[in-house]
């Protein structure tokens, strides 16, 4: 979990989130350097607080009172976030191996160019035409190459 509270406003809106309208006169959070010299007293209370909650409780908890936060997700997990999944940014391909991958997808959109998201290609698998359309190698030499163990 991403949680920033790191100026004195956000800071009482953490313990507003949290019901600890004390700490905002606690001398041991009143500045940004006596919260980060108490450190280790926040964190237990608010390992404590995180451990009750889902990430998306704790997320949605948190943003009602504009705390600025996230969470960390795994390749899984940011797979399933609606943004991610509704902008594309990762796609589920298919996999001659695996069956089915999650890889980056459209993260930058073009208006008029067409991204193709693909599973990575087989060793070997394009071997034949890049030969022939780059090096102008004819089906003859192809063989021969492979013939000859140069290429698979």
């Amino acid at each position: 979990m991403f949680l920033a509270a790191t100026n004195r406003a956000m800071f009482e809106r953490l313990c507003d989130a949290l019901n600890k309208p004390q700490w905002t006169n606690d001398s041991k959070y009143k500045t940004r350097q006596s919260r980060k010299e108490n450190s280790d007293s926040l964190e237990n209370v608010l390992s404590g607080w995180f451990a009750k909650k889902t990430k998306k409780e704790a997320v949605d908890h948190l943003s009602k009172y504009s705390v600025p936060c996230a969470s960390i997700n795994d390749t899984s997990a940011a797979a399933r976030e609606k943004y991610i999944n509704d902008s594309q940014i990762m796609i589920e391909v298919p996999d001659a191996v695996a069956g089915t991958v999650w890889v980056t997808g459209k993260s930058i959109k073009f208006s008029r160019t067409p991204m193709e998201v693909e599973g990575a290609p087989l060793v070997g698998q394009h071997t034949d035409s890049i030969l022939n359309s780059i090096l102008q190698y004819d089906v003859e030499k192809i063989r021969k190459l492979k013939e000859s163990g140069i290429i698979g």
